[in-house]
């Protein structure tokens, strides 16, 4: 039905300090070899070890939350994230990335509280979206329909951009205009209200007329009602970190 804007980020390769200590230097290059060759275990001991020796560095705290991330060590994540958020809560590459790691784990409030937090840090429409995909899972469809409302009044909605999944190798770059509209679409389908549906999926593929989503969903909505055809749109969770 829709998807999040956010893939597994690949580490960096040095943290942000520099270590002068042998000792240091060591787990450092070691840190730096083992990204090099995609092996996280190892980067992951490697920084435990930079933590050790820097308890009141943040930089090697904030690459442990996108190690776990990276290897899809969702309870991990959202530990290593809550103790980095707790000395330092605006960061929002590791919001994200803990709010993506509930989502992962269908905790959806606890998703849906970071991203609020995230919008009315930003006023990023972005994190709005985000919002109504959480407020949706939650059936807070009252607030969901207002988080909508607000993504598609606002004078950048048709420029700024999603990444949608399609399927399992795929993925648009789609207006955040015209992903509001189709969950909209979704919304008004699940309450039974099939014709308000097909209005707003209409009004997505305006924004956007190669929509796949928005076009799948349409198609399945007109298909007569004895059609045995499987749903247009399935969704993919995922992640970006910015």
């Amino acid at each position: 039905m829709f998807a999040f804007a956010q893939t597994k980020s690949k580490p960096s390769a040095t943290p942000a300090e520099k270590l002068k200590s042998p000792a240091a230097d060591h787990d450092l290059e070691m840190y730096r070899k083992a990204v090099e060759f995609g092996d996280y275990e190892v980067a992951r001991i490697a920084m435990y070890n930079l933590i050790i020796r820097n308890p009141d560095s943040l930089n090697y705290l904030d690459s442990l939350v996108t190690l776990y991330f990276s290897l899809g060590q969702m309870p991990q994540c959202i530990l290593a994230g809550k103790q980095y958020l707790s000395r330092d809560s605006a960061n929002l590459s590791v919001m994200e990335m803990v709010a993506l790691s509930y989502t992962q784990l269908s905790k959806n409030k606890e998703a849906l509280e970071i991203y609020e937090r995230m919008f009315r840090q930003t006023a990023n429409i972005y994190y709005a979206y985000q919002t109504a995909v959480q407020q949706f899972y939650l059936k807070r469809i009252g607030e969901c329909d207002q988080t909508i409302e607000l993504i598609v009044n606002h004078p950048k909605s048709e420029q700024e951009k999603i990444a949608i999944s399609i399927d399992q190798t795929t993925q648009q770059q789609v207006p955040l205009k015209a992903a509001a509209l189709n969950l909209r679409g979704i919304i008004l389908k699940e309450m039974n209200m099939p014709e308000k549906a097909k209005i707003s999926f209409e009004e997505s593929l305006k924004v956007m007329p190669d929509f796949a989503l928005a076009k799948g969903n349409l198609d399945a909505l007109n298909k007569p009602a004895d059609s045995t055809a499987a749903p247009a749109a399935t969704e993919k969770k995922e992640e970006k970190k910015k």
